[in-house]
């Protein structure tokens, strides 16, 4: 199976296992003018992989025949480069959210369901295929902690040295479209329910003089058969912190609690053996080889979306 890499912002990372075990070949990469292609070249070259590169993302989709496309480049272009690969059939693995507001997400929806060939589409909402969620995923599916009524999350990531973009609001989209939305997809994976209600605050004050790059968010939602959720997400995690990330999932049944903190999860407040993790783009690929069921697929795309946007007041 052929690929095509757009762009190197993003998490093309997560496709490094399929990538060593041979199952998928990157027939060519491409960038957009000022986004540096060396970290994505220096990826490949670790996994002893040389691709063609293409002067634009553009020539490279019209003249490289490949059945998936990983789209992962400047926020705000997300969209079109997925929109434009699914135009021609291909498969898309694109960056979460996958786009930026209602009207980039319904131009994806238009696209993805006018496509030729039934292509999937998926985000790269990696995390919840981490042990800590997986396991979680299965206790829940198994009913050991009851009727879910409550989540809790948080995300909290170092600033660090960002790109250019992430200093204007359209092009990087803002902290819930960009951090929060994975804790908003892992929520929604768990509960088995859709948002009813999403309300939402969010502040660019702190942010070290990076423009309106917003650094802290919360918000209040309800899924399903009213089970209340929460996320806040930030980007002031101390620099000198063990980990990039702090990721916390609690979740409230109403016979036991679940608690997801420092990559292990706790029943009760007692540890539990983690499951093996799980790849999301292995996931993909056996869809698309043998028609498996997909457990990212374009439904959770678009209801993380729209998530978003109603907590913009979109």
């Amino acid at each position: 199976m052929k690929a095509v890499i757009i762009g190197s912002s993003g998490h093309y990372g997560y496709t490094a296992g399929e990538i060593r075990r041979g199952n998928v070949e990157i027939a060519g990469i491409s960038v957009i003018p000022g986004e540096d292609i060396a970290p994505l070249a220096e990826f490949l070259g670790r996994l002893g992989v040389t691709a063609a590169r293409y002067t634009s993302p553009e020539q490279m989709l019209e003249e490289c025949d490949a059945d998936i496309a990983i789209v992962n480049t400047r926020f705000d272009l997300n969209e079109q480069y997925a929109a434009s690969a699914l135009g021609r059939g291909m498969s898309v693995f694109v960056e979460k959210p996958g786009a930026l507001g209602r009207v980039q997400a319904e131009r994806l929806r238009t696209a993805y369901e006018s496509a030729p060939g039934s292509p999937l589409l998926a985000a790269m909402y990696g995390i919840r295929y981490e042990a800590p969620f997986v396991t979680a995923k299965r206790l829940i599916d198994e009913g050991s902690i009851g009727e879910i009524r409550l989540i809790s999350s948080q995300k909290s990531y170092k600033m660090g040295k960002r790109p250019e973009f992430y200093r204007r609001r359209e092009t990087y989209g803002g902290i819930i479209s960009w951090v929060a939305c994975h804790a908003l997809d892992w929520t929604r994976w768990f509960c088995g329910g859709e948002y009813t209600s999403v309300r939402a605050a969010a502040s660019y004050a702190c942010n070290r003089g990076n423009g309106d790059m917003e650094v802290t968010s919360a918000l209040l939602c309800t899924l399903g058969e009213n089970v209340i959720a929460t996320v806040t997400a930030d980007m002031l995690r101390p620099e000198n912190s063990v980990t990039h990330g702090d990721d916390r999932a609690r979740i409230v049944g109403s016979e036991h609690i679940l608690e997801i903190t420092g990559g292990k999860l706790y029943f009760d407040g007692g540890s539990v053996a983690l499951d093996p993790p799980g790849d999301i783009f292995a996931d993909m690929l056996r869809t698309l080889e043998n028609g498996a069921a997909p457990t990212a697929d374009a439904d959770e795309l678009f209801a993380i979306c729209d998530a978003v946007s109603r907590a913009y007041g979109e």
